[in-house]
């Protein structure tokens, strides 16, 4: 009575169009390579629509720096253009709230270059390995000053 019912059963499968078991294995392997080829296919795309994350060093810095008996409090704001590249500026709030783009700017984990032509200044430091300070040395008018710079909360 088994047999009997096993070979109804595979009668019906042939009539209906059901592979069998080398068919079915064939076919599960169609699907297989078939769905593989396609999430490769689409990968690339998904890795391209993936937000740049932005560098550690972006954000708002403050810190303070001694020249000539004066002591100067700045803000550095360090930001990350869509293309990937950095921009910033810089205010120093004890002589004028206006910001002063940075002409150049370098990113390399965890050295930071900025330089400020119209005012001869460069800037270079190294970020800390907990992304809140950087500490580096500022050069202007043959003056090389040390600056620390922490992250503004």
């Amino acid at each position: 009575m088994k047999h009997q019912f096993a070979k109804q059963l595979r009668r019906f499968a042939g009539q209906v169009g059901f592979p069998g078991p080398v068919g079915f294995a064939r076919q599960f392997q169609f699907v297989v390579v078939v769905a593989f080829a396609l999430s490769i296919a689409i990968m690339p795309s998904f890795l391209k629509a993936a937000p740049a994350e932005a560098p550690s060093v972006a954000g708002d810095w403050k810190g303070a720096m001694s020249a000539g008996g004066d002591t100067y409090h700045l803000v550095i704001h360090i930001a990350q253009e869509k293309d990937g590249s950095l921009s910033g500026n810089m205010i120093s709030t004890d002589q004028s709230p206006t910001p002063i783009a940075f002409d150049k700017i370098e990113f390399k984990d965890p050295a930071l270059h900025f330089e400020i032509t119209a005012i001869g200044g460069i800037y270079d430091g190294s970020l800390n390995k907990d992304k809140s300070e950087i500490a580096g040395h500022w050069k202007q008018s043959g003056q090389d000053l040390e600056l620390s710079l922490t992250r503004s909360k």
